[in-house]
Protein backbone atom coordinates (compact mmCIF):
# COMPACT_ATOMS: atom_id res chain seq x y z
CA UNK A 1 0.00 0.00 0.00
CA UNK A 2 0.93 3.54 -0.98
CA UNK A 3 1.29 6.35 1.26
CA UNK A 4 1.13 9.82 0.24
CA UNK A 5 2.77 12.61 1.78
CA UNK A 6 -0.21 14.01 3.67
CA UNK A 7 -1.00 10.79 5.07
CA UNK A 8 2.33 10.50 6.59
CA UNK A 9 2.79 13.90 7.72
CA UNK A 10 -0.44 13.73 9.60
CA UNK A 11 0.56 10.11 11.18
CA UNK A 12 3.84 11.62 12.67
CA UNK A 13 1.68 14.55 13.73
CA UNK A 14 -0.83 12.40 15.09
CA UNK A 15 1.96 10.68 17.31
CA UNK A 16 3.78 13.81 18.30
CA UNK A 17 0.40 15.18 19.85
CA UNK A 18 -0.63 11.72 21.16
CA UNK A 19 3.33 11.48 22.86
CA UNK A 20 2.85 15.39 23.71
CA UNK A 21 -0.28 14.18 25.70
CA UNK A 22 0.54 11.42 27.16
CA UNK A 23 4.14 12.99 28.78
CA UNK A 24 1.92 15.88 30.34
CA UNK A 25 -0.70 13.31 31.55
CA UNK A 26 1.90 11.61 33.38
CA UNK A 27 3.56 14.68 34.46
CA UNK A 28 0.66 16.45 35.48
CA UNK A 29 -1.99 13.80 36.08
CA UNK A 30 0.17 11.89 38.50
CA UNK A 31 0.66 15.13 40.93
CA UNK A 32 -3.51 15.49 41.16
CA UNK A 33 -3.31 12.19 42.12
CA UNK A 34 -0.88 12.81 44.64
CA UNK A 35 -2.51 15.89 46.27
CA UNK A 36 -5.62 14.32 46.46
CA UNK A 37 -3.89 11.04 48.10
CA UNK A 38 -2.01 13.13 50.04
CA UNK A 39 -5.34 15.04 50.90
CA UNK A 40 -6.84 11.77 51.94
CA UNK A 41 -4.32 10.73 53.89
CA UNK A 42 -4.35 13.99 55.60
CA UNK A 43 -7.67 13.47 56.88
CA UNK A 44 -7.16 9.80 57.56
CA UNK A 45 -3.93 10.83 59.86
CA UNK A 46 -6.57 13.91 61.46
CA UNK A 47 -9.24 11.17 62.32
CA UNK A 48 -6.85 8.84 63.44
CA UNK A 49 -5.89 11.30 65.63
CA UNK A 50 -8.80 12.38 67.25
CA UNK A 51 -9.34 8.12 67.52
CA UNK A 52 -6.26 8.49 69.02
CA UNK A 53 -7.36 11.04 71.52
CA UNK A 54 -10.55 9.78 72.45
CA UNK A 55 -8.96 6.26 73.38
CA UNK A 56 -6.67 7.83 75.56
CA UNK A 57 -9.75 9.94 77.17
CA UNK A 58 -10.93 6.63 77.66
CA UNK A 59 -7.87 4.96 79.35
CA UNK A 60 -7.38 7.89 81.35
CA UNK A 61 -10.60 8.13 82.99
CA UNK A 62 -10.43 4.41 83.54
CA UNK A 63 -7.31 5.25 85.60
CA UNK A 64 -9.03 7.95 87.34
CA UNK A 65 -11.94 5.86 88.33
CA UNK A 66 -9.72 2.51 89.18
CA UNK A 67 -6.47 3.31 90.12
CA UNK A 68 -4.22 0.82 90.26
CA UNK A 69 -0.68 -0.70 88.31
CA UNK A 70 -2.42 -2.17 84.95
CA UNK A 71 -5.20 0.94 83.94
CA UNK A 72 -1.91 3.10 84.68
CA UNK A 73 0.23 1.18 82.11
CA UNK A 74 -2.47 1.26 79.76
CA UNK A 75 -3.19 4.92 80.13
CA UNK A 76 0.22 5.70 79.96
CA UNK A 77 0.77 3.43 76.22
CA UNK A 78 -2.47 5.23 75.29
CA UNK A 79 -1.36 9.07 75.89
CA UNK A 80 2.10 7.85 73.92
CA UNK A 81 0.09 7.31 70.89
CA UNK A 82 -1.69 10.79 71.05
CA UNK A 83 0.20 13.12 68.36
CA UNK A 84 -1.43 16.26 69.39
CA UNK A 85 0.53 18.28 71.76
CA UNK A 86 -2.10 19.86 73.70
CA UNK A 87 -3.97 17.04 74.16
CA UNK A 88 -1.41 14.72 74.98
CA UNK A 89 0.16 17.50 77.77
CA UNK A 90 -3.15 17.66 79.41
CA UNK A 91 -3.77 13.80 79.22
CA UNK A 92 -0.35 13.43 80.98
CA UNK A 93 -0.80 15.74 83.49
CA UNK A 94 -3.71 13.53 84.60
CA UNK A 95 -1.95 10.49 84.48
CA UNK A 96 1.38 12.00 86.74
CA UNK A 97 -1.70 13.27 89.07
CA UNK A 98 -2.57 9.49 90.07
CA UNK A 99 1.33 7.90 89.55
CA UNK A 100 1.73 10.31 92.57
CA UNK A 101 -1.30 9.62 94.21
CA UNK A 102 -0.39 6.01 93.61
CA UNK A 103 2.77 6.49 94.80
CA UNK A 104 2.02 8.38 98.07
CA UNK A 105 -0.38 4.88 98.69
CA UNK A 106 2.28 2.28 98.60
CA UNK A 107 5.03 4.93 100.53
CA UNK A 108 2.59 5.08 103.06
CA UNK A 109 1.17 1.62 102.95
CA UNK A 110 5.45 0.55 103.37
CA UNK A 111 5.58 2.88 106.24
CA UNK A 112 2.45 1.45 108.05
CA UNK A 113 4.19 -1.86 108.03
CA UNK A 114 7.73 -0.77 108.74
CA UNK A 115 5.64 0.61 111.97
CA UNK A 116 3.39 -2.06 112.51
CA UNK A 117 7.19 -4.44 112.39
CA UNK A 118 9.00 -2.12 114.55
CA UNK A 119 6.95 0.41 116.36
CA UNK A 120 8.85 3.00 117.61
CA UNK A 121 8.60 7.22 117.52
CA UNK A 122 10.44 7.32 114.56
CA UNK A 123 8.76 4.75 112.44
CA UNK A 124 5.16 5.86 113.66
CA UNK A 125 5.84 9.70 113.08
CA UNK A 126 7.11 8.55 109.51
CA UNK A 127 3.83 6.65 108.92
CA UNK A 128 1.70 9.39 109.89
CA UNK A 129 3.65 11.76 107.62
CA UNK A 130 2.83 9.49 104.98
CA UNK A 131 -0.50 9.20 105.24
CA UNK A 132 -0.93 12.51 105.55
CA UNK A 133 0.47 12.70 101.54
CA UNK A 134 -2.43 10.16 100.64
CA UNK A 135 -4.74 11.82 98.94
CA UNK A 136 -7.81 9.01 98.46
CA UNK A 137 -10.02 9.02 102.00
CA UNK A 138 -11.16 5.72 101.86
CA UNK A 139 -7.15 4.85 101.40
CA UNK A 140 -6.10 6.88 103.94
CA UNK A 141 -9.15 6.26 106.51
CA UNK A 142 -8.10 2.61 106.61
CA UNK A 143 -4.14 3.55 106.96
CA UNK A 144 -5.14 5.54 109.58
CA UNK A 145 -7.31 3.48 111.76
CA UNK A 146 -4.01 0.84 111.44
CA UNK A 147 -1.88 3.33 112.78
CA UNK A 148 -4.19 4.36 115.41
CA UNK A 149 -4.84 0.72 116.42
CA UNK A 150 -0.91 0.64 116.55
CA UNK A 151 -0.38 4.02 118.71
CA UNK A 152 -3.09 2.93 121.13
CA UNK A 153 -1.59 -0.58 121.82
CA UNK A 154 1.87 1.11 121.64
CA UNK A 155 1.23 3.43 123.82
CA UNK A 156 -0.69 1.45 126.84
CA UNK A 157 2.35 -0.90 126.36
CA UNK A 158 4.48 2.24 127.38
CA UNK A 159 2.18 2.72 129.71
CA UNK A 160 2.02 -0.75 131.45
CA UNK A 161 5.90 -0.56 131.44
CA UNK A 162 6.10 2.56 133.04
CA UNK A 163 3.92 1.43 135.81
CA UNK A 164 5.51 -1.44 135.87
CA UNK A 165 9.41 0.17 136.43
CA UNK A 166 7.67 2.48 139.08
CA UNK A 167 6.86 -0.59 141.41
CA UNK A 168 9.99 -2.37 140.75
CA UNK A 169 12.05 0.76 142.19
CA UNK A 170 9.49 1.46 145.04
CA UNK A 171 9.90 -2.04 145.41
CA UNK A 172 14.08 -2.20 145.72
CA UNK A 173 14.12 1.25 147.66
CA UNK A 174 11.34 0.10 150.36
CA UNK A 175 13.38 -3.24 150.77
CA UNK A 176 16.67 -1.73 151.28
CA UNK A 177 18.06 -0.88 154.93
CA UNK A 178 21.02 1.43 155.52
CA UNK A 179 23.10 1.11 158.22
CA UNK A 180 26.30 2.44 158.61
CA UNK A 181 28.66 -0.92 157.40
CA UNK A 182 26.46 -0.72 153.99
CA UNK A 183 23.24 -2.29 152.76
CA UNK A 184 21.36 -5.27 154.13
Amino acid sequence: MKSSKSEIVFLFLTLIVLGLSAGLYFTFGRQEATVSTNQTSQTTSSTSDSNLTATAEEAVKALEDNQNQDNLALAQAAVDAVTDPTSKASLQARIDAVSTELTNQATANASVAAAESNPTDTTLTNAQNAINAVGNTSVKASLQARLDALSSVTAAAATTTTSQSAATYSTYTNDATVTSDGYQ
